[in-house]
């Protein structure tokens, strides 16, 4: 027995010794490379993002609160030069914005160890800022109220009452196709009110109400129009991931894998070879009235909420990444002030 014991001791060290050095080490060392792989590329894209959320935040301020500023977006094009660059840079100071996240994100997806999930402060904000453009619920739940207040009707529970905008939503979708953001407007009278009575219907049919009439009186009608054709831009996830991969160029040289295409060759891009989803990106700009009626466009509480969002990420990024918050500060200020 004394004779097995320390056989029995040596045998289980060099078991122990084995699995430390050939298993567990390596897999703690593998993961400590990867953790300083993701701070890395954190580091690397940390300043651009900030500097082009910086240049949208100053813009999308100039739009919404300083009253006049923003005029170029509802000039005609070719209007003048100054109008034109003002709307291109406007655009491409959004576009910026879009293709940091993805160069980001891109660079992440190459280590496995990191899950491309809401898991810290910054990507729930990345993915808030992705939802302001895609996003439409709020949207149609005001135009739901709108439609429910003129005609009487009570409004059901929330929940229900998300369920019935989307139904709204689809009747819209269907009737409007691609010229849904121009609303019922530029139907003729009769696919207009055809559209109407089926939604009066879908309402009816949804609160289970006789109440709501699918032949609204003449002096409904116009109002219904005007209700149903609050104009709406949304950038799809899908768009902004198109958006972002156009805009990226990768680099040869240095440790971050993607820059982004600067003004000049994006304004060649714009008015050369402009995609379809680059013009869907412009829609939430061009021909938009900062001073307009909320209620006919959706894009004023869009802009306003981008602009929300926007500061909100700076100040997260400047309360991550000190150097962020020691390079940029009346920028950290003025987004607190906005977020206030």
């Amino acid at each position: 027995m004394q004779i097995i014991l320390p056989a029995l001791v040596g045998a289980a060290t060099a078991l122990i010794t084995i699995l430390l050095r050939d298993v567990l080490l390596p897999r703690l060392n593998e993961a400590r490379t990867k953790r300083k792989s993701e701070e890395e590329i954190y580091s690397e894209y940390v300043r651009p993002i900030a500097l082009s959320l910086q240049d949208l935040m100053w813009r999308l301020d100039e739009i919404v609160n300083k009253p006049g500023r923003g005029a170029y977006l509802s000039q005609p094009a070719g209007s003048s030069n100054y109008a034109e660059y003002k709307r291109i840079s406007t655009v491409y100071r959004l576009a910026v914005v879009i293709a940091w996240f993805r160069g980001f994100e891109r660079e992440l997806l190459t280590l496995r160890s990191v899950d491309i999930v809401d898991s810290d402060k910054l990507r729930m904000a990345m993915q808030d800022f992705r939802g302001v453009l895609a996003d439409g619920k709020s949207v149609e739940i005001q135009r739901l109220e709108q439609v429910m207040d003129l005609l009487g009707v009570a409004h059901p529970e929330q929940t229900e009452k998300e369920e019935l905008a989307l139904r709204v939503e689809n009747i819209l979708d269907k009737t409007l196709g691609p010229q849904k953001s121009k609303g019922l407007r530029n139907l003729s009278t009769h696919d207009a009110e055809d559209c109407i009575s089926k939604v009066l219907i879908e309402i009816n049919t949804y609160v289970g109400s006789d109440s709501t009439q699918p032949e609204p009186h003449r002096s409904e009608l116009k109002a219904l129009i005007e209700i149903l054709s609050i104009h709406q831009t949304w950038i799809y996830r899908d768009w902004q991931a198109a958006i972002g991969d156009a805009m990226l160029v990768e680099t040869s040289s240095g440790s971050r894998r993607f820059d982004v295409m600067g003004f000049g060759e994006f304004e060649d891009f714009w008015l050369d070879q402009k995609p379809r989803w680059m013009d869907r990106l412009a829609e939430l700009f061009i021909n938009f009235d900062p001073g307009g009626d909320t209620l006919q466009d959706a894009r004023r509480k869009q802009i306003s909420d981008l602009l929300l969002t926007t500061s909100r990420l700076l100040v997260s990024l400047s309360d991550y990444d000190a150097s962020v918050k020691m390079a940029m500060g009346p920028t950290i200020d003025k987004a607190r002030s906005l977020i206030q």
